[in-house]
């Protein structure tokens, strides 16, 4: 076996293990037949093998965790309860590392040295770092990528012809219709004059096409030609490959585009490429064009409206009806609980790699301690322990008379079974202070080669089984711990610039505010406006914003502020006002102030399925008296998921929004107009009105119409913009937000 290895899942004896729940543990392949059969234990003489599948908190399948020899191990079943143990720990680790690491792709925001200054999308410089970091992250996980590139027919002339600036009219269209298209998580950017790239994490050359054809409908929609090719991460190649291989069909598309009969298919493939089979992409955020699959449901006369849509709903995602938290095994949960029994609080990252660390090698006390800067001082960063230690989280030392400093210093061996018998160990302090009897530490440094502190371990008595290769597994899981602290450091950094960049936004009078009418479908008649706040141009799109306001812990104050913004057209306005505001702003006393002495009927209150709930009872007794004096709720983003169908059936609103996915494309897709039929049909029965978001085409329009939604909004109808004069009144003075 090497890394980076790929094996069908059905032909692994880890499948056997989860799937059909075999033997986790194997003490002689040959008395296994499943076992000797698999490739995965065919590739090398393996004997005995241990497998047990690494699971999310949540009970989501990460991967497996083996173990395997050469002769057979007969008593290998004792070890599962550790082995059990440790694979929890690493789970919830991974899951931990993932989520991290797709923040940190939602959180990139190149900053002008790699931003494009015309398009406000990343630059050449920036797309360069952005594919070797997820290049690493894709080999590292072993997950797939795609690359998508797409270069404008005829810019040449279009700027010889109509001048430079209706060139550039074309390239900043097009990142619009690029940045308004693809997820938080894939990265755009301008990587030629008139070129552009996408690269997409955990994505398939099939999902990959779904959005290339897209994205082909909307730069034609909006008069723009151009041409395109996909590439797919292999293993063997990585991701640079996969863009060579992109660009070349982008080439022959450019050329069958200009009239040269050249299939698609005989664009030259890269050395190493190979076209990609379709994956399956169930558990992973989805584009458009779900998965057809039977449809299992009951008759509507034997189920509730509500079930029909929730059956819909899971019929146009493709999802599976079974709750992730019923396949966790019992051995999983009751390690699980064993971990946070042993440790008493809720693990960090780094916490749980200094408990894998400690039991790894029969510890008692793990420790990792940081080295402040040229103070001659130590830090405790973290520190678990299962005796009394006189040391705390956060507390600071000196440095000199430590084994820290000794180890890093090169005057202490990295293992010391027994400190009675090493001459250094014994004559210091803090082997007396901290009851050191036997000890494992290594030094751990930054990428840049920078010492950054130590990873020890010790227990109060001495062990003479401790040898050098204690010391190889305390180096290894020290690489990981730098990559989570790094990760970390990160983090809080971003949260500095994050309040940084509020800093300068708010005393800039906060977000800009446009308008997009919402229009009656028959007769287009406009009711009303939904505000969108705007940002600085090249500063990162609105969701982006509050998502890292939120993270940084002023995600309330950017939300006010934008409310507030939004509210000031209310003296001018003929029709409601619909605003976006979490549930958590909702219950805030500070929302209440703001709103409290408006005229409550000419506002809706958009709630989005983005964040949850905790508690409906206490929201619904906050609406409670706003709307019994005229204030109307509306449900986003319905159809979506199943957290917007929670809100509309616990509140009741007077709009459900049909979410853009569900309308997009619904005039060729039968499952999304079974499903907005459903949510239309639903909406009367409980005295609600629909309201259809991101209507592109006719097509659309005439389909919405029949299936009797009542209102829409979308680019097909209005452009978002500063309030349109039919929707302004002079009459009526209503006073100024609070």
């Amino acid at each position: 076996m090497h890394d980076g290895l790929t094996l069908p899942w059905a032909d692994s004896y880890c499948c056997q293990v989860v799937d059909w729940g075999r033997p986790e543990a194997v003490p002689d392949s040959s008395d296994s037949f499943l076992l000797a059969r698999s490739p995965s234990t065919q590739l090398s003489t393996v004997r005995a093998v241990v497998m047990v599948a690494l699971r999310s908190p949540d009970g989501k399948m990460l991967g497996a965790l083996m173990g395997a020899h050469s002769t057979p191990v007969p008593d290998v079943e004792r070890h599962l309860p550790a082995i059990r143990r440790q694979a929890a720990l690493l789970g919830a680790l991974l899951r931990h590392e993932l989520s991290a690491q797709q923040e940190s792709r939602r959180e990139q925001n190149p900053d002008a040295e790699f931003t494009d200054l015309l398009t406000g999308l990343a630059n050449r410089r920036a797309w360069d770092d952005a594919l070797r970091a997820e290049d690493a992250r894709a080999a590292r996980y072993a997950s797939s990528a795609a690359v998508l590139v797409l270069d404008i027919d005829g810019l040449r002339r279009v700027n010889a012809g109509a001048g430079h600036t209706s060139g550039d009219d074309l390239l900043i269209t097009t990142a619009a219709v690029l940045s308004g298209r693809m997820r938080s998580v894939d990265f755009v950017a301008r990587i030629g004059g008139d070129e552009f790239g996408v690269l997409m994490p955990e994505t398939t050359a099939e999902e990959a096409g779904t959005v290339m054809g897209d994205l082909r409908k909307m730069l034609t929609s909006a008069g723009i030609s151009a041409s395109f090719g996909i590439g797919q991460r292999r293993s063997n190649t990585g991701l640079p490959a996969a863009w060579r291989a992109a660009d070349v069909e982008m080439y022959a598309d450019k050329l069958q585009a200009a009239g040269r009969r050249i299939p698609r298919q005989t664009a030259v493939p890269v050395e190493g490429e190979e076209r990609p089979a379709p994956a399956d992409q169930k558990d992973k955020e989805p584009y458009t064009g779900p998965e057809r699959r039977k449809d299992r449901r009951r008759s509507a006369e034997e189920i509730t409206a509500a079930e029909e849509i929730e059956a819909a709903a899971a019929a146009l995602a493709g999802s599976n009806s079974i709750d992730p938290g019923e396949q966790i095994e019992k051995e999983g949960q009751e390690a699980v609980v064993a971990v946070a029994a042993v440790l008493g609080r809720r693990l960090t990252s780094v916490d749980a790699l200094l408990q894998l660390a400690k039991d790894q090698l029969g510890m008692e006390v793990a420790f990792l301690g940081t080295f402040e800067g040229t103070t001659g001082q130590q830090r405790v960063r973290n520190l678990i322990a299962s005796v009394a230690v006189p040391l705390v989280v956060g507390q600071l030392q000196p440095v000199d008379d430590t084994y820290c400093k000794a180890i890093t210093d090169g005057r202490m061996q990295v293992v010391i079974p027994d400190t009675a018998k090493d001459p250094l160990a014994r004559a210091m302090a803090v082997t007396r202070d901290l009851n050191i009897g036997s000890h494992v530490g290594v030094p751990l440094h930054r990428r840049d080669g920078r010492l950054y502190g130590t990873l020890c371990t010790w227990s109060t008595g001495p062990d003479e089984a401790l040898r050098e290769r204690d010391a190889d597994v305390l180096r290894a899981i020290g690489n990981v711990v730098m990559d989570l602290v790094d990760m970390e450091d990160r983090t809080e950094r971003d949260r500095h610039k994050m309040l940084d960049r509020m800093d300068r936004l708010m005393a800039n009078g906060g977000p800009g505010v446009v308008f997009q009418a919402v229009h009656a479908l028959e007769g287009l008649d406009t009711v009303g406006v939904e505000a969108l706040s705007r940002f600085p141009v090249g500063s990162g799109r609105p969701d982006e914003w509050f998502t890292s306001a939120t993270r940084a812990g002023v995600g309330l104050e950017l939300e006010l502020a934008a409310v507030r913004n939004a509210l000031t057209i209310l003296p001018a306005l003929r029709g409601f006002l619909g605003i976006n505001v979490s549930p958590r702003t909702l219950v805030s006393p500070a929302f209440g102030r703001l709103v409290t002495k408006l005229p409550l009927k000419s506002i809706v209150i958009e709630v989005t399925e983005h964040e949850a709930v905790d508690d409906y009872d206490a929201l619904n007794d906050v609406l409670r008296p706003w709307r019994e004096r005229g204030m109307r709720i509306a449900v986003d983003d319905a159809g979506a998921g199943f957290a917007s169908m929670r809100h509309v059936l616990t509140l009741v609103p007077d709009f459900i929004k049909l979410d853009i996915s569900l309308v997009r494309g619904i005039d060729t897709d039968p499952a999304k107009r079974a499903l907005a039929g459903a949510l239309a049909a639903f909406a009367q029965k409980i005295g609600s009105s629909v309201i259809a978001e991101g209507i592109e085409t006719a097509a659309e329009l005439s389909v919405l119409r029949g299936l009797k939604v009542e209102f829409g909004q979308g680019y097909h109808l209005s452009l978002p913009g500063p309030l349109a004069d039919e929707m302004r009144k002079d009459d009526e003075v209503v006073p100024e937000p609070a």
